[in-house]
């Protein structure tokens, strides 16, 4: 309520106006809360430049952010077929960044503990083997690292 009352668009305004800790990055729980706030209020696309803040880090670096900080990369596997020189490029990628892998339900190959420094380098060579995200990747790292 505070927030469309306030009209606040941004999240940073949103824990300047509203929080205890006025320069507050935000968890796990609120990041996405805020995400939703605003979208339910204002209804604008999530991928505008001026909401690139506004992201949810998963969306934002491609990863899904773990509990222990660490980051799982989970590249998509349409229908569960993947060549062998994709899944060559897995097993490297997850060996040299040093990743938990698991195949899941959803005939998915996870790699958990990525470092969200890592995830542009891990990124670029999964596209460079034919695997995506099903999400556009930031073509700059600093979008990654400070967006």
């Amino acid at each position: 309520m505070a927030v469309k009352i306030k009209q606040l668009k941004v999240k940073d305004d949103i824990f300047e106006a509203l929080s205890a800790t006025p320069d507050a990055q935000g968890c796990e729980i609120c990041k996405p809360a805020i995400g939703s706030i605003l979208s339910s209020l204002y209804n604008e696309h999530v991928m505008k430049p001026q909401h690139h803040h506004n992201q949810d880090t998963n969306d934002r670096f491609l990863g899904n952010i773990q509990r222990n900080g660490t980051f799982s990369v989970v590249p998509r596997i349409p229908g569960g077929e993947v060549t062998p020189e994709r899944l060559i490029a897995i097993g490297q990628v997850a060996s040299d960044y040093g990743l938990y892998t698991k195949v899941t339900g959803g005939q998915r190959i996870d790699m958990f503990g990525a470092q969200k420094q890592d995830l542009p380098a891990i990124w670029t060579r999964l596209h460079e083997a034919g695997l995506e995200s099903g999400k556009p990747v930031p073509v700059h790292s600093d979008v990654w690292l400070n967006g």
